[in-house]
């Protein structure tokens, strides 16, 4: 019987833990290192992972920004939806230059943020990226 109780225990203790909101993934994102740039320079294609907790209606919003300082150059794409499933997951995106000068081949700075419900995660603000 004393057997019995501990197993009980050890499910309630271990369920209890498991639907705390203390032990929820925190959210990330990366962007890979380089982007893929269109012919004219007005696009540049990234791509990454993420990481969310699943939420109610399902999806969280992924906000991407590629810059080239020196140039004036910035491309975004803002709040498009992503998937959570608590698992890490890929997405790829082309975003569009909202600046006059078109990006260039070389160096650039990436940003990728996730946002919603469960959170919001950073990458490394200014991670260095090259665009080919």
């Amino acid at each position: 019987m004393k057997r019995l109780a501990l197993v009980a225990s050890a499910a309630a203790a271990t369920t209890i833990l498991l639907a705390s909101p203390a032990l929820a993934a925190v959210p990330s994102v990366t962007m890979d290192p380089a982007g893929v740039l269109s012919t004219d320079g007005r696009q540049v294609t990234v791509s990454g992972t993420y990481r969310c907790d699943p939420v109610p209606g399902g999806t969280e919003k992924l906000f991407l920004n590629v810059t080239q300082p020196t140039r004036g150059s910035k491309a975004q794409a803002a709040g498009f939806a992503v998937t959570c499933t608590g698992l890490p997951e890929t997405y790829a995106a082309t975003l569009t230059v909202v600046s006059p000068t078109p990006l260039a081949p070389g160096p650039a700075i990436g940003q990728a943020t996730i946002a919603g419900s469960s959170g919001s995660a950073n990458n490394t603000p200014g991670q260095a990226m090259v665009l080919v």
